[in-house]
């Protein structure tokens, strides 16, 4: 019949089925309207073997009557490890990835799960379309684990992960000491070096008169001591030794032989290139036997290798 004699049915019985021409469909009758049920004029979903899809490039709506692409999911709720979500794939009970609007979450029976990326082979590509390596970004990342800083580099341990270190451009110092100390016969004294004249990670400590490491590595020092001898000499051939010390242990020293002159000035030089562990603290200490105290002044620097 056409659609004008079904809809003409006087008190059609509840559960009469009947196909209507003009709709080319089956319409079944409930108890209070005609209810189309198949519609094989407009049907969009084919059915070819085992498969099922859809026949003429519709989109599909799932939460919403106006889907605006092939799937279209919406009307989910935040992904957490226990429930939630737009989209699961997996069993609850098993491993699951699950997505909302704006997550990827992978769980397993209400807790974190491992997600894998590429786990056959290819590249990761994140800002781009043509990777190179396994992870190829085009843009800047930011890495907020491993003690990150102003001027730190990223450095690897033996199995590759990463952490922060200071850089050689936050380690450099450079002080002087350009008032005369007195140093006593026979007794090592620590010079100090009260004037700065560049400290780039702030690691010289003027109250102490060290310089404290930031960071483990391989460092070097130099240190120039000026001595300048008063009147009073006893000794006739006084020894001038400079010392770099770490931790309150002597590490090396420098020794010249100045002439027992009154106001004779000399230099004393000392280079070392020392391994550091964090915190160790390095000074600078001098050393005289002329048989009195006589003044020294002078300068120390240093700076991270690697």
């Amino acid at each position: 019949m056409n659609a004008t004699q079904r809809t003409g049915i006087l008190s059609p019985a509840t559960g009469l089925l009947v196909f209507d021409i003009n709709t080319n469909s089956f319409w079944f009758r409930n108890t209070a309207r005609w209810v189309e049920l198949i519609d094989s004029s407009n049907t969009i979903w084919t059915k070819a073997g085992s498969n099922v899809y859809v026949n003429n490039g519709e989109n599909v709506g799932v939460g919403t009557l106006t889907p605006d692409v092939r799937l279209h999911v919406t009307n989910g709720s935040d992904a957490t490890l226990v429930n939630g979500g737009y989209l699961q794939l997996g069993s609850t009970a098993s491993s699951n990835p699950v997505f909302d609007n704006n997550e990827i979450l992978t769980r397993n029976n209400g807790a974190a799960s491992d997600l894998f990326l590429q786990y056959g082979g290819g590249n990761v590509a994140v800002g781009g379309i043509t990777p190179t390596s396994k992870l190829d970004v085009n843009g800047q990342i930011t890495m907020r684990g491993g003690l990150p800083g102003i001027d730190k580099v990223l450095s690897s341990d033996a199995n590759g992960t990463a952490t922060w270190r200071t850089s050689s451009r936050g380690t450099g110092f450079f002080v002087e000491a350009s008032i005369l100390q007195s140093v006593p016969n026979n007794t090592y004294t620590k010079v100090n070096f009260p004037t700065i004249n560049y400290d780039d990670g702030a690691n010289y400590n003027t109250v102490n008169d060290y310089y404290n490491c930031p960071t483990a590595g391989f460092y070097h020092f130099d240190a120039k001591i000026l001595i300048e001898l008063n009147s009073t000499i006893t000794n006739g051939s006084p020894i001038v030794t400079l010392r770099i010390s770490k931790n309150g242990t002597s590490i090396t020293n420098n020794s010249i032989n100045i002439p027992a002159i009154a106001g004779k000035t000399d230099y004393v030089t000392i280079s070392i290139n020392l391994y550091l562990a964090a915190n160790d603290h390095i000074l600078i200490m001098a050393n005289q036997d002329t048989g009195n105290a006589q003044d020294v002044a002078g300068i120390f620097s240093g700076y991270w290798l690697y």
